[in-house]
């Protein structure tokens, strides 16, 4: 049977998602929902998008979510779509300006000013650093966003770039499609090179 549905349609910082409100739960399980995101994200035959997100109620934060990515999969986090959550709760009257929502990785504060919203991410976890002063090093943490380890394949040059591939992951899947990482070397003649790499799911 067919029943309408009402969704937002969202963009933050350029990756775009579907926001329904779930409260009043629409799909009769995760398989379901998955199988409506793989749908209705496919660009070019249906809205199209990066995600689906799902508001829901929440009995230790002022909602939650579930977070589909456009074939199905569930993700831990989004930092955009996040900001995109908290907006379209406070925009319909689900939460204050000051909120916070349960997500797979524990919970997260945002601030809604306008069309700005500010994330409290969840704290880092394990941490590791294996710093050997003088040589490209690897290093891993879990921000909840993201697991990566990334490997320089080359020291940075004078034209601030550094050849980078994805590296051992600790059997983890990636949280994010894209991740930013900062390298420091010691040895670079410019010290610090801010590179974006991109991560298939």
């Amino acid at each position: 049977m067919n029943y309408p549905i009402k969704f937002t349609k969202m963009s933050g910082a350029g990756n775009d998602f579907i926001l329904i409100d779930h409260r009043e739960s629409l799909f009769a399980d995760t398989a379901a929902a998955q199988s409506f995101a793989r749908t209705v994200c496919e660009r070019k035959f249906s809205v199209g998008a990066d995600g689906l997100i799902l508001i829901e109620n929440s009995w230790e934060a002022d909602f939650s979510w579930q977070f589909f990515n456009a074939d199905g999969s569930i993700a831990d986090m989004c930092g955009n779509g996040a900001r995109c959550a908290a907006r379209f709760a406070h925009a319909h009257g689900i939460a204050p300006a000051r909120l916070s929502f349960a997500t797979r990785v524990g919970i997260v504060a945002a601030e809604v000013t306008g069309a700005t919203v500010c994330l409290t991410m969840t704290p880092p976890r394990d941490l590791r650093l294996g710093l050997r002063f003088g040589q490209p090093t690897d290093t891993s943490t879990d921000t909840s966003t993201a697991r990566l380890i990334a490997q320089p394949t080359a020291r940075p040059t004078a034209s601030n770039s550094l050849p980078l591939r994805p590296g051992a992951n600790d059997g983890l899947p990636p949280g994010l499609t894209l991740i930013n990482l900062l390298i420091c070397s010691l040895a670079a003649v410019n010290s610090l090179v801010a590179v974006g790499i991109l991560i298939p799911h």
